[in-house]
């Protein structure tokens, strides 16, 4: 009897200890999954701010070559109107 009543609790340790062990993987499997699905949502972040920082820079770039386009045309119109200018006084001084 009391063979048996030792080999049932050593079986009952056993299948504890399996238990516990079995526990401990399981959540150390949960926790790298949560390790890696935090690591991925980072991974996400720093792309996004990347393609946000390219667009910008593609924006003003964009920005920059319209406002230097525009001060070109101002600059061209400017010395067409001077050039009418200077050929009317020419032609007034004649």
């Amino acid at each position: 009897m009391k063979e048996k009543e030792e080999k049932n609790v050593v079986v009952e340790e056993e299948e504890a200890g399996d238990r516990r062990q079995h526990q401990k993987t399981e959540e150390g499997k949960r926790l790298e999954g949560k390790h890696k699905e935090s690591k991925n949502r980072r991974k996400r972040h720093l792309e996004k701010q990347e393609t946000k920082k390219l667009k910008t820079q593609e924006r003003t770039k964009t920005n920059k070559t319209q406002n230097r386009r525009k001060e070109k045309d101002i600059a061209r119109t400017q010395q067409k109107e001077k050039k009418i200018k200077e050929n009317e006084i020419n032609q007034n001084h004649k």
